[in-house]
């Protein structure tokens, strides 16, 4: 009798205009439920679940028989042809996964729209959707060395220039320039934090707007004459500053962009000299890395980044990383806390394989990255003077701006498994304040031709395409 009430609700409806006799009808056919639920459950007229709509379809897909009307039409682009349900597909994961990443561009109705407007925008669009496209993974292939094409022909078209800043934006996976967002104002950084805020996209580029300050003002420092006084001031200030607009984050994409922008702060502690190291920055710095490491991780978890990460976020993952290798083997690992770095720096691992397209060491850089931190985490070599001494808290790179300990620890990796001398010469003594530390490679030769094997990530897999246009 305990499901009685719950029988009750289901088959129980009563009138206000029903008889008396109404009333005894029902009243038997209640207790007729009760005596035998499996009678009126076979009764119930069964749920069907909605078909799945398409955001570019003309008409709902079914799982029949019947065709289906598909808004649009198929392209062509030097040669390859896409399917008009491909390109609606296509256009469905970009704006589902990276629009909210790098909104630049507006939900159209029909990517025809996009179409008219700019074909590069377009094709841009398609690409990148296309990169985690399963029903069909070679549109990926087709298109990537097309669009590169379309765009270097675009950059000497004057019409429609606001799209072609759009695609190359959205193709570079760089930071929304602020020459196109009208909410931008240089005097962010006086805005209270506790009061309404700008919009979403107007406080992400307040963020990219503090780190690229930052940039300018640190690295100029460091490379020029090295005033360590100077170096900390900075790096407090704008960190000050980005964490100033915390209150008004709520989008999960918004905070970790947040942990990226003081992560590209903070690292040019690693810039100073060896006696002027400060614990407490360094132990901030490590939260920050994991905390980056964690957030990226939970929001795979909920959306699936990994596989739809914008480079931007992707190459702040790599350095969170080096930075927990490089603390992890120096004097201050006993007073972090080991396990959780380990665990966020094997959690970056499986996130590059998840975000690499295929498997293999050659497939692209994400899988490339997975190996290399793989095995820098087991070397026995890495951050070792030629005296043996472990010095990790030494950059040796300092041309790469924020990503100098990044490029550090890939030019430890090519002298250790892939057999490179030591370009830096005398980086020990270097490093011990005899000799100045200079990167060979911040100021090249009067002929210098450019070598696409820089770091020793890239081989004959690969070839370097000419995108040279001509007439």
């Amino acid at each position: 009798m305990r499901r009685a009430p719950r029988l009750l609700q289901t088959v129980f409806s009563l009138s206000a205009n029903e008889s008396k006799a109404e009333l005894v009808r029902e009243i038997q056919r209640i207790r007729g439920a009760v005596e035998n639920p499996e009678a009126i459950q076979s009764q119930q007229t069964p749920v069907v679940e909605p078909p799945f709509i398409n955001v570019f379809d003309g008409v709902p897909q079914t799982d029949g028989n019947s065709t289906t009307t598909t808004l649009g039409q198929n392209r062509s682009i030097a040669g390859a042809e896409i399917t008009v349900t491909k390109i609606n597909d296509c256009f469905s994961l970009f704006f589902t996964h990276y629009s909210p990443q790098v909104p630049v561009v507006d939900r159209p109705a029909t990517p025809d729209a996009i179409f008219e407007k700019s074909p590069l925008l377009f094709w841009t669009v398609v690409t990148i959707g296309s990169r985690k496209y399963n029903q069909d993974p070679t549109v990926c292939s087709q298109l990537c060395h097309r669009i590169a094409d379309l765009a270097f022909q675009s950059l000497k078209s004057r019409q429609t220039p606001i799209q072609i800043v759009q695609a190359l934006v959205l193709l570079f996976d760089g930071l929304p320039p602020t020459t196109l967002i009208d909410a931008f104002q240089p005097d962010w950084a006086d805005h209270d934090g506790t009061t309404a805020g700008p919009s979403q996209l107007a406080l992400r580029t307040k963020l990219h707007h503090i780190q690229s300050s930052a940039i300018c003002k640190i690295t100029s420092n460091f490379m020029a004459t090295p005033d360590d006084g100077v170096l900390q001031a900075l790096i407090e200030m704008f960190d000050a500053q980005a964490r100033m607009l915390q209150l008004q984050l709520h989008d999960e994409i918004d905070i970790l962009t947040l942990y990226c922008t003081r992560l590209h702060i903070c690292v040019s502690r690693f810039m100073l000299k060896q006696t002027d190291v400060s614990p407490t920055g360094f132990i901030d710095l490590y939260g920050i890395s994991t905390s980056l490491i964690e957030k990226f991780a939970e929001l795979d978890t909920a959306t699936d980044l990994a596989s739809y990460s914008t480079f931007y976020l992707s190459r702040a993952l790599g350095l969170a990383a080096f930075v927990i290798l490089k603390l992890h083997r120096s004097s201050l690992g006993l007073t972090l806390d080991r396990a959780r770095g380990e665990s966020c720096y094997f959690t970056a691992i499986r996130l590059y394989k998840k975000r690499s397209l295929l498997t293999s060491f050659n497939a692209d850089l994400e899988s490339k990255l997975a190996v290399i931190l793989t095995e820098l985490w087991s070397s026995s070599i890495i951050f070792r003077t030629n005296e043996g001494n472990l010095d990790s808290m030494s950059v040796r790179v300092r041309s790469r701006l924020t990503m100098n300990v990044f490029f550090d620890c890939l030019w430890w990796w090519r002298q250790e498994f892939r057999g490179q001398p030591d370009p830096f010469g005398a980086s020990s003594q270097a490093a011990a304040g005899s000799l100045p530390l200079i990167d060979p490679f911040a100021v090249f030769p009067d002929i210098f031709t450019y070598d696409e094997n820089y770091f020793g990530m890239y081989d004959d897999t690969f070839p370097v395409r000419d995108f040279s246009i001509t007439s």
